[in-house]
């Protein structure tokens, strides 16, 4: 049984990695490992031969465990760690791009610099 486990790890580790390869955009700048399947796998991530491979195949790109993000206590009541992180991570991302989004929305309306605001006023 023990052995089945460690092939069927390697064998999903080497599928994972294949599917990483063909799915990612060739136009990337990091990687965002975080989740349960992340830390799964994170010794053979981190293991020197492996972590080169990685470095080889993704050398110019950021790799980012969790999203760098810590998740707040209040969050984490059930213990779920880093299951969280993808999730947060992306709640966080899609926060700051909806607030970008709207600030450029809200600053095309300003009135351009100098203007009395009165065609504004009228409406």
């Amino acid at each position: 049984m023990v052995r089945a486990a460690k092939l069927a790890r390697s064998e999903y580790f080497r599928i994972l990695t294949r599917w990483l390869d063909k799915t990612l955009p060739v136009d990337r700048d990091e990687l965002i490992f975080c989740g349960g399947t992340a830390h799964l796998f994170k010794a053979e991530l981190s293991d020197p031969p492996l972590a080169a491979a990685l470095r080889y195949r993704y050398k110019d790109e950021t790799v980012l465990w969790d999203a760098d993000v810590e998740i707040p206590p209040t969050l984490d009541t059930a213990n779920l760690g880093s299951r969280l992180a993808d999730v947060y991570g992306m709640y966080r991302t899609f926060r700051v791009r909806t607030s970008q989004t709207q600030s450029l929305r809200l600053s095309s309306r300003l009135p351009s610099t100098g203007s009395t605001g009165e065609a504004e006023n009228e409406s």
